[in-house]
């Protein structure tokens, strides 16, 4: 097992996702929407979002997707899904895409592209951490909590090989 060096805090961490709350509570206050959750990274981060957005007029509905591009701490750059909503869940609805980091950008924009398909009124995306550093394509979430450096992290939701995902914070791989 590797060492982790704490990076970014719990109470961090919150902060951030209160602040990105409240640009969302601004941006979607009298709407409708729906919030697509990547699998697994980013369940923690959803989850303590949608606590917050839960007192929104519309409350967000949540679904999932999970895709893979990992293996170990590189990306292969083959995307592969293991289950999606259906078109009917996502088409004419504003849909706000949440992951847990953006590195490359290639999940993203695969992401995007995915649901284009899907015929939705808009598509925005939320990321905690933006690694901007990595990026291979032109992409831009609208919300973010941190610009990080080129490091492989590990922690609130994100893994290494199943590890770390439980870490109250996210620290940096030793």
């Amino acid at each position: 097992m590797s060492k982790v060096r704490p990076f970014i805090s719990s109470k961090q961490i919150q902060r951030a996702i209160s602040s990105i709350a409240q640009e969302i509570n601004d941006d979607y206050r009298d709407q409708d929407f729906i919030i697509i959750n990547v699998l697994q990274g980013a369940d923690r981060f959803v989850f303590d979002l949608e606590n917050i957005l839960a007192k929104l007029r519309y409350p967000p509905k949540v679904e999932c997707i999970k895709i893979t591009s990992y293996i170990t701490q590189n990306s292969t750059g083959v995307i592969k899904t293991h289950f999606t909503p259906p078109k009917e869940a996502i088409e004419d609805k504003h849909i706000l895409i949440i992951d847990d980091i953006i590195d490359s950008g290639l999940s993203l924009q695969w992401l995007i592209r995915h649901f284009e398909q899907k015929c939705p009124r808009s598509i925005k995306t939320c990321t905690l951490l933006d690694k901007q550093e990595r990026r291979e394509v032109l992409i831009t979430p609208n919300y973010y909590g941190f610009i990080i450096p080129n490091l492989f992290v590990v922690g609130y939701g994100m893994d290494l090989d199943g590890e770390y995902r439980e870490l109250p914070y996210i620290g940096e791989l030793m």
